[in-house]
C-alpha cells in the first residue's frame, strides 16, 4: 500500500506526502545503507513508486477508489464459475503496487518480464473472444525503437474489451416467466454487464498509465522527444530571427533609396520654387526714401531648363558635364530641324 510505504494517513495532503517522501527516501536511500545496498535499492524503488502514485492526481483518484482491493492483492477472483471470464478487475489490481515486481530488469520477477507476461495474457484473453483486434507486445528492457513503444502505449491506452461479462448477470431468466418480467430482468442484467465492462476497461487503461509512468524506456524516449522538440524550437527561433534581420535590412535599404530619390526631388522643387518666386518679383523694389534695392539677376539656362543666380553659380553650371551634353543635344536638334526645313519637311 502506497500510504503504508510513505507512512501517511488516507487524508494526507500533497505537502504532507512530499514531506513524508523526503523523510522515508532519505532513510531508505542506498547511499545511507552501505551494509544492505541491494535491499535498500529495492525499498527505495518502492518508496519512489508510492510517491509517484500519490503525487499524480489521476493515479491518486484511482488508488483511493480501489485502495482496499489493492492492499488485499486484488481480493477474490471474479464472479461466475469456470474459466470463461479470463482475467478480471481484481486480478489486475495487485499490479498497481511496486511490490508486484523486483527491479527494472528481465528477470522472472523483474519489471519487464512481469508486465510482458501480463499484457500477453490480456491480449490472449481478448483474442479468445474476438480475433479482429491484435495488441502489440510489451517487449523487453532492450526494446528501444520509439515507434514500437508509441504503438504499444497508444494501442493499450485505448483498450476496449471484447468480453460480454454475461457472468455478471444478477438474475437468471426462466422460460415460464411473463414477457414483461423477462424484459425487466434482461435490463437489470445488461446494466450489470455494462458496469463490469466499464470497470474492467478503466482498470486496464489505468494499469497502462501506471506502467508507462514507470517504464524507463518510455521516460527515455519522452526525454529524447522533449530534447528534439526543444532543439526544433530553437532552430525555428533562430530562423525567424534571421528572417526578421533580413527584412529589417531590406526595409532599411528601401528607405535609404527612397530618401535619395526624395532628396533629389526636394532639391529640384527648391530650384523651381526659387525661380517662381524671383519671377514674380520686380527687378527693382522701391524702398523708403530714395533707396533702391536691386534684386540679383537670375540667368535661365534653356538647355537645362533651370535658373541660376548670376556669378559663380552660373559659371560653375556652364562648365558642368550635364550642361555641355544638354547644349550639344540642343545644337544637334537645331541642325536636324534646319535640314528638315530646307528639305521642305517639318519636325
Amino acid at each position: 500500500c502506497a500510504l503504508t510505504v510513505l507512512q501517511v494517513e488516507v487524508t494526507a495532503t500533497q505537502d504532507e506526502i512530499k514531506k513524508a517522501f523526503r523523510k522515508v527516501a532519505l532513510k531508505e536511500h542506498p547511499d545511507k545503507n552501505p551494509h544492505d545496498v541491494e535491499g535498500a535499492t529495492k525499498r527505495f524503488a518502492r518508496v519512489q513508486a508510492a510517491y509517484e502514485c500519490l503525487s499524480d492526481p489521476q493515479e491518486r483518484a484511482w488508488y483511493d477508489d480501489h485502495r482496499e482491493d489493492i492492499s488485499n492483492g486484488g481480493g477474490a477472483g471474479g464472479g461466475g464459475g469456470g474459466g470463461s471470464e479470463g482475467l478480471q478487475t481484481p486480478h489486475l489490481l495487485k499490479f498497481f503496487s511496486p511490490s508486484a515486481w523486483s527491479g527494472f530488469d528481465d528477470s522472472p520477477t523483474g519489471f519487464f518480464n512481469t508486465f510482458a507476461t501480463l499484457f500477453s495474457l490480456l491480449a490472449a484473453d481478448e483474442t479468445s473472444w474476438s480475433s479482429s483486434h491484435l495488441y502489440p507486445s510489451f517487449g523487453t528492457s532492450s526494446t528501444s525503437d520509439q515507434a514500437d513503444l508509441r504503438a504499444f502505449y497508444q494501442a493499450w491506452t485505448n483498450f476496449t474489451t471484447e468480453k460480454d461479462f454475461a457472468w455478471k448477470d444478477l438474475y437468471k431468466v426462466e422460460e415460464e416467466m411473463p414477457r414483461w418480467q423477462r424484459r425487466e430482468i434482461e435490463k437489470e442484467n445488461q446494466r450489470a454487464r455494462q458496469a463490469a465492462k466499464r470497470e474492467y476497461n478503466d482498470a486496464v487503461r489505468n494499469l497502462v498509465l501506471f506502467v508507462r509512468r514507470r517504464d524507463p524506456r518510455y521516460s527515455a524516449s519522452s526525454s529524447s522527444a522533449a530534447r528534439a522538440a526543444a532543439e526544433a524550437e530553437i532552430r525555428a527561433s533562430l530562423a525567424a530571427a534571421a528572417r526578421d534581420r533580413a527584412a529589417e535590412r531590406a526595409a532599411a535599404a528601401a528607405a535609404y533609396r527612397a530618401q535619395d530619390w526624395q532628396e533629389a526631388d526636394e532639391k529640384a522643387e527648391a530650384v523651381h520654387a526659387m525661380w517662381d518666386e524671383v519671377s514674380d518679383e520686380e527687378d527693382v523694389v522701391e524702398g523708403s526714401g530714395d533707396e533702391e534695392i536691386v534684386v540679383e539677376e537670375i540667368v535661365w539656362c534653356e538647355a537645362c531648363s533651370k535658373g541660376y543666380r548670376s556669378g559663380g553659380a552660373w559659371q560653375n553650371h556652364e562648365r558642368s558635364r550635364k550642361h555641355v551634353k544638354n547644349v550639344e543635344r540642343c545644337v544637334l536638334f537645331e541642325r536636324v530641324r534646319l535640314c528638315a526645313s530646307t528639305a521642305g519637311t517639318s519636325l
